[in-house]
């Protein structure tokens, strides 16, 4: 009984020495379409964006570093634009120096957060072949791993579509071509009883 009551002080002072645990910044990865709406599919030909969000609930913090790698045998077009935003979207910048790409991957130096501050990290990209790709990303702050995420994405064919006949004329909506055969079918039948008097 005294040894579980020492235990409970123990934890109890511990909590009054450090105060509050803060929780600490995270990573979140994702993809998005053109209307910014989470995605998990996209078809051959159509643009989305990849978008790494580091949030610091937490205290301040630095040397804040994000790791990206991707694993697929899929070709993009359009992939070499990044944009960053530090504020939470307001304001971005386009291909900053804070991004270095790499063989199968890249690196954001993201730098100092403050406790609430949000760094977005985003990049456009059109897949010209179908398949399944996998992205991973590693958030660091100095030499320590404190979160990651991995993200899916996969790329189907784009849908066949069947060309229209070149300068086709719709047939009218008059009564005209009933006219014709009426006509005919009068001469016709003219005829033969007009064949049949001659006899």
């Amino acid at each position: 009984m005294k040894k579980g009551l020492k235990g409970v002080m123990f934890l109890f002072s511990a909590l009054l020495i450090c105060g509050n645990v803060s929780a600490a910044a995270n990573i979140d990865l994702y993809y998005t379409d053109t209307h910014n709406h989470p995605v998990d599919e996209v078809q051959v030909g159509e643009t989305i964006a990849s978008n790494i969000v580091v949030q610091n609930d937490g205290n301040s913090v630095t040397n804040v570093v994000v790791e990206q790698s991707y694993h697929n045998n899929n070709q993009w077009i359009n992939d070499d634009n990044y944009y960053t935003s530090l504020d939470g979207g307001n304001a971005w910048a386009q291909n900053p120096s804070s991004v270095t790409t790499r063989s199968d991957g890249f690196t954001w130096q993201v730098g100092s957060l403050l406790a609430q501050q949000k760094a977005i990290l985003r990049w456009p990209g059109t897949p010209v072949t179908q398949g399944y790709e996998v992205m991973n990303v590693q958030l660091y702050l100095g030499q320590l791993m404190v979160d990651s995420d991995t993200a899916n994405i996969t790329i189907t064919s784009a849908p066949i579509t069947v060309g229209t006949a070149a300068k086709t004329v719709g047939m009218q909506e008059t009564g005209s071509p009933l006219n014709y055969l009426f006509l005919a079918l009068a001469l016709i039948f003219g005829g033969l009883i007009f064949s049949k008097d001659m006899d």
